[in-house]
């Protein structure tokens, strides 16, 4: 990946962060990656993700994300190996290096002396529920890893992460018009059947139980995911849903 990435014309810097830059990762580590680009090439660069991260070799699910600020965005992939892939593209002259480990910079010196402009009208924005899906899906054998490295507080985080999701994906099929992140009115939207469902997803912080509330959830969405997207009008990743409760079942088999 790092040799399509130096191949890509309008790549200045790649580094590593996360627990791979520190030394202290595993075969379940996931690869995240900050890539400093020359604000002229963004578009072609992003144009590329999928020859980049080679989307087409043995991935599961991909999704493209931007959390609020324009000149950062993220394309993730999780592969058929459980590892997790989040390349971020950020404009050079705004590239932090502090925490992390350099894997290469241009030879040129002046490659990255540029007064451009990032496109503000780089739009990667999907439908709201396809991401609340695909982000189910995609993060949940981050829980398993969470799991199986015993990181119990991170593992019980992440699984109220898919609690919220499914919630999320609830309220944006259901009452669009209170589909936010405020979930203080949220259990008025729900069924008695989600409400029996739901209630055992919440566990004590055990390992066994944790892994358990991680099923039931994967389990709520597999059950309800498609009549969701169905409401919504948008596509369910069915295929990739069934591969991802397989990945996690023989993580915590």
């Amino acid at each position: 990946m790092l040799a399509n990435l130096k191949r890509e014309p309008g790549v200045r810097a790649v580094s590593l962060t996360g627990s791979l830059a520190k030394g202290t990762g595993d075969a379940y580590s996931d690869i995240d990656l900050i890539v400093g680009v020359d604000p002229y090439y963004t578009a072609d660069i992003w144009a590329n993700r999928h020859q980049i991260s080679a989307i087409s070799q043995h991935a599961i699910l991909d999704l493209d994300h931007q959390w609020g600020d324009p000149s950062t965005v993220s394309y993730a992939v999780l592969y058929e190996t459980g590892v997790y892939l989040d390349l971020t593209l950020v404009d050079v002259r705004r590239m932090e290096t502090s925490d992390a480990l350099l894997l290469w910079k241009t030879a040129s010196e002046n490659a990255a002396d540029v007064d451009r402009a990032w496109h503000a009208d780089l739009d990667i924005h999907s439908d709201p529920l396809d991401d609340a899906l695909r982000l189910f899906w995609i993060g949940s054998p981050l829980c398993a890893k969470y799991l199986l490295r015993q990181q119990l507080w991170t593992a019980l985080w992440f699984i109220e992460s898919r609690r919220t999701l499914f919630l999320k994906a609830w309220r944006l099929a259901h009452n669009p018009t209170r589909a936010d992140w405020g979930w203080s009115k949220v259990h008025e939207d729900l069924p008695d059947t989600v409400l029996r469902d739901l209630a055992h997803t919440v566990t004590p912080l055990e390992s066994p139980l944790l892994a358990q509330s991680l099923a039931a959830l994967m389990a709520m969405m597999a059950r309800y995911g498609p009549e969701l997207a169905d409401i919504y009008g948008v596509e369910y990743p069915e295929a990739a849903a069934s591969a991802v409760a397989q990945m996690v079942s023989r993580m915590l088999a």
